[in-house]
């Protein structure tokens, strides 16, 4: 099993260093390479460790995305180092929802869009909203940055419109903040983000 992996290995590197320049050509060619590795693996073998793969088209999805996101950032990097390290996202900021970081922890997390229309149904089941905050409060290692915006840009029905923002259904949320005496700092104006 081990010769039989060592062999498949350098099979790989080989087939890995002729991939094309051209974006089409190394598409085809990693997807025929992806393919050879679930062949490899078994596909089977796949679905019985993670059985959500064999649902509907998951699998066919998956292949797909995985295939597209090491295509574009293999034509980005022409290195295999880069390459791996773009596609597991190392120098990249995640994003993602409050429902989603339970259980996950980062030296700092900034909180988008503390406003009313966040917390939209803040009223009516204050306890679950309270309790999502805190989640995404104690995601945080070192720091938590909240930000709100008096005003948002909202594209509707083509049109872009500007909408009123406010904090006032979750000022309970504002004033434990202010009880915990987080800094606050206004920044009225950002005329330029540079990345």
């Amino acid at each position: 099993m081990e010769s039989e992996l060592h062999d498949f290995l350098l099979q790989l590197r080989g087939n890995l260093n002729q991939l094309r320049v051209d974006e089409d050509l190394c598409r085809q060619q990693l997807s025929e390479i992806v393919m050879e590795i679930i062949s490899f693996i078994g596909q089977e073998k796949l679905f019985r460790l993670y059985p959500k793969y064999a649902r509907g088209s998951y699998f066919k999805e998956l292949l797909n995305n995985t295939i597209e996101k090491l295509t574009s950032a293999y034509i980005k990097h022409r290195d295999w180092s880069s390459t791996i390290a773009d596609f597991l996202g190392l120098y990249s900021v995640p994003i993602m929802t409050i429902h989603k970081s339970k259980g996950l922890e980062y030296d700092t997390v900034i909180f988008l869009g503390l406003e009313d229309d966040a917390f939209w149904s803040f009223q009516s089941q204050t306890h679950q909203d309270l309790c999502a905050f805190f989640v995404a409060l104690s995601r945080a290692k070192t720091q938590c940055f909240f930000t709100f915006s008096k005003s948002r840009e909202v594209l509707r029905f083509r049109d872009l419109q500007v909408r009123v923002q406010t904090n006032n259904n979750i000022s309970s949320l504002y004033q434990l903040l202010h009880s915990a005496r987080v800094d606050i700092k206004n920044i009225t104006d950002i005329k330029e983000c540079v990345m």
